[in-house]
């Protein structure tokens, strides 16, 4: 399979008045072409700021990448390292929207509610295709339709407060599709959408990606949808990759206990038991714990793990842990800082 996107040790800070927020901090991960890499975690652990990273869209002002590397792959010529490129710059540009696509959450307040749906897709349309206005808008319209809008040729034309929540998620995936990326990026792609319309959206984006054999980031809270869509899961906790697996031993057989966490609370059909939340909170940016950042709520915290942050630990070809539990089973794959 052909590697698009190889991101490595990544460590993406913020620098504010109250101090340093270490909001991605050593992540890695590999994306083939035509799978879905599922990133899961609670609000805090540093998601969509993977994403943003990826896509450089934090101002260099307020975020800094301190190290590591985003080695994207493109179809024709040699590797981009991303990092190193200019965030305003026109390599960018040209890789942002046209080669690599986000679709955002809250399309309501990405959006921008003074223009009309397509006259949105057609911008991104125009800055990266060589095409005339017309064909612009004649590939709007198809991408409208695409996305299951009914009579596009009419809701090209409207505003996006005349779309419901469902329509509006459609329409930003046809901005995202308009260019036919290679890597899409779906951050919270259902957030706030209903059970019927959720499975709808998931669906598209699926039969999208199998008939371009596009590369999928699916970054979400709700393991269910990562259950339904995604290859291989990587799984956050206040800016670290806890856990790395193809999604089987993810539901199967989880390994971190936060890994454990997520899906003792998740409701499943045939279960008797009652539900187990994971006791606290994720820590602020700044009460940032020693050693293991997951310790302060773990039922099964050892000493060693209030004093040191555990490496990352090989437990199979695509399985590792960042748990003290698995130090006698595998070897360090990579220190964790």
């Amino acid at each position: 399979m052909d590697t698009v996107l190889e991101v490595s040790n990544l460590k993406t800070y913020f620098y504010i008045e109250q101090g340093v927020v270490r909001a991605v901090d050593g992540v890695s991960f590999t994306l083939q072409a035509g799978k879905t890499l599922g990133i899961v975690g609670e609000s805090g652990c540093g998601k969509s700021v993977t994403s943003r990273t990826i896509m450089r869209l934090l101002s260099p002002s307020l975020a800094r990448i301190v190290d590591g590397s985003i080695k994207y792959y493109p179809a024709d010529g040699p590797p981009v390292e991303l990092t190193q490129v200019d965030p305003y710059g026109d390599r960018i540009r040209d890789i942002r929207g046209n080669e690599i696509a986000m679709i955002f959450q809250e399309p309501m307040t990405s959006l921008n509610p003074v223009y009309t749906i397509g006259q949105q897709i057609m911008e991104a349309i125009l800055l990266h295709q060589d095409v005339s206005k017309d064909e612009a808008r004649a590939r709007a319209i198809d991408v409208l339709r695409l996305v299951g809008i009914p009579l596009p040729e009419q809701r090209v034309d409207q505003y996006p407060h005349e779309f419901s929540g469902g329509m509006r998620q459609r329409a930003m995936i046809a901005m995202a599709l308009s260019c036919n990326p290679r890597i899409l990026i779906a951050d919270e792609p259902t957030t706030a959408l209903d059970v019927t319309i959720e499975a709808q959206i998931l669906e598209l984006i699926q039969q999208i990606q199998q008939d371009n054999d596009m590369a999928l980031i699916m970054i979400t809270h709700d393991l269910n949808v990562i259950g339904e869509v995604a290859d291989h899961v990587i799984v956050m906790y206040l800016g670290q990759v806890v856990e790395s697996a193809p999604v089987d031993d993810i539901f199967d057989q989880p390994k971190h206990p936060y890994t454990q966490g997520l899906l003792n609370s998740l409701p499943m059909i045939g279960r008797g038991d009652r539900l187990e939340p994971i006791t606290g909170s994720v820590p602020g940016p700044h009460e940032r714990p020693r050693g293991c950042p997951f310790a302060p709520r773990c039922p099964q915290v050892m000493d060693r793990c209030r004093a040191e942050n555990p490496p990352s630990f090989v437990l199979g070809p695509a399985s590792d842990v960042a748990c003290w539990l698995y130090e006698e089973a595998a070897e360090p794959s990579h220190d964790s800082s």
